[in-house]
């Protein structure tokens, strides 16, 4: 169904040759149909692209458990990671364009993705080797806090000024940056907080 709504009007796409049931040839189809022709923009194809590869990680057992861990607010941090790597995925072809009248939104979403990209995956692996703590505390707060502002910056100069004032992977990846880094902020604002009340009654 996916090979016929997407590539029907491109029979010798070599995303053809890619197209096998299994979760990586599927997503390299994927990344192939979403970041190039034919289905840069919400479309059948489009939709049939991300329901293959959310069909074929659940035929191979993959579920939200399977990401389950002892580091707080994972669930946020994570959506907050694979918005990264979209958004850096989605402006590769627009950094490389000095002469671009969106080259500096382009360069700061750039940044802001890379250096968040950065941040999570070092979050993710103290909080893994640490074992189960706070999650990081005021400071991890504050530092989301700091970043939620960033997204939400992010999101409004690429979304309105360009370069994805239309809807697409860039567009949704943007505003669900936004979204996760302030849900994130509020995860560690709370674990926060609950573990100085805890602290403090062991005191009592």
């Amino acid at each position: 169904i996916y090979i016929y709504i997407s590539l029907r009007h491109c029979r010798s796409c070599p995303a053809f040759v890619c197209a096998k049931p299994s979760l990586s040839l599927t997503t390299d189809v994927h990344i192939f149909d979403q970041h190039h022709y034919p289905a840069p923009h919400p479309s059948k194809g489009y939709f049939a692209a991300w329901a293959t590869v959310v069909t074929s990680a659940m035929a191979l057992g993959v579920t939200a458990s399977t990401f389950k861990s002892s580091v707080k607010g994972l669930g946020s941090l994570m959506g907050l990671l694979a918005s990264s790597i979209i958004v850096i995925i989605a402006l590769i072809d627009y950094v490389g364009d000095s002469a671009s009248v969106v080259f500096g939104e382009s360069v700061y979403a750039m940044t802001v993705a890379c250096v968040t990209l950065i941040m999570v995956m070092v979050h993710i692996y103290l909080e893994k080797k640490q074992g189960d703590g706070d999650g990081g505390g005021m400071i991890m707060f504050a530092v989301l806090i700091f970043f939620a502002i960033l997204w939400v910056v992010l999101a409004c100069l690429v979304t309105f000024s360009g370069p994805f004032i239309t809807t697409g992977n860039g567009y949704f990846a943007s505003w669900a940056g936004a979204a996760c880094s302030c849900f994130a902020a509020f995860a560690a604002k709370k674990h926060a907080g609950g573990a100085a009340a805890a602290a403090v009654g062991d005191d009592a």
